[in-house]
């Protein structure tokens, strides 16, 4: 008997490493979004997509990213969406003045997305109301809980990646309880079920390794909901991984979503 292919190397698009450009090219993006990353999570932002575009005479690094409404959360004022937007771009702008110094990299643009601009609001209410049940995993962090419903509303509409939705239900994982572990299983149960019931995507796979609900063995668990095949490669179903790092030790996060 011969062994199997692991299908979701064979599954991976050349957009997913940026393979439109030259070597050089690459390393430098690989380089960005390595640095990018660990300034935009100090910062309360999220790095969901980039990709670098040749211009005659310069290099233009194209940013996706998400504002969490954490770091915005000392304004008390009410103001306009757009002005608020100015806000976000001028400290987005202010890291990278001041980081960028260090790369040594000249004739270099770079071009930012706020990806909370296409935030639809009806849907994000529907969401509220159909998952502040479990408001309770988040204990005490609501603007952590409303930048879940903005980044599930994001993903439901296909205007951000899955490295964020599941970035930010690694983050919700991290902070639990043990005796809430089941409950997280459950939570992320209603949640693929509502996506597919809503006709959003047609399936969901997530699988959960670690210690779960304290125990000293490690274990699996898997949240399976529609119609979703791993080992098809004529299906566009995309694949993600992550590590959630908590009090009873690492845990493994995976996930499939058949669009």
């Amino acid at each position: 008997m011969g062994q199997k292919s692991v299908l979701n190397t064979l599954r991976l698009k050349t957009q997913n490493y940026g393979l439109k450009y030259n070597i050089k090219s690459n390393i430098i993006l690989y380089l960005l979004k390595n640095f990018f990353n660990k300034i935009f999570l100090l910062k309360n932002f999220i790095l969901d997509k980039e990709f670098l575009t040749n211009n005659q005479s310069s290099l233009i690094y194209n940013i996706h990213i998400f504002v969490c409404s954490q770091s915005f959360s000392k304004y008390k004022k009410k103001v306009v969406q757009q002005s608020v937007l100015v806000k976000q771009k001028n400290i987005i702008s202010k890291i990278l003045k001041t980081k960028i110094l260090n790369l040594k990299i000249n004739l270099f643009k770079f071009n930012i997305f706020v990806l909370n601009i296409h935030i639809n609001h009806k849907l994000l209410i529907k969401f509220y109301y159909d998952f502040k049940i479990y408001i309770n995993l988040f204990e005490k962090r609501f603007y952590f809980f409303i930048d879940f419903l903005k980044i599930a509303t994001l993903f439901a509409i296909k205007k951000i990646g899955i490295q964020s939705l599941l970035l930010i239900l690694s983050k919700i994982f991290s902070y639990l309880h043990k005796r809430k572990h089941s409950k997280f299983l459950v939570f992320i149960k209603t949640l693929f079920n509502f996506y597919i019931e809503k006709k959003y995507f047609k399936g969901f796979k997530l699988i959960l390794s670690g210690k779960i609900s304290g125990k000293t063995m490690s274990s699996v668990n898997s949240v399976i909901s529609g119609n979703i095949s791993i080992q098809s490669l004529k299906k566009e179903i995309v694949y993600s991984k992550i590590h959630s790092y908590t009090l009873y030790g690492v845990y493994g996060l995976k996930l499939w979503v058949y669009n």
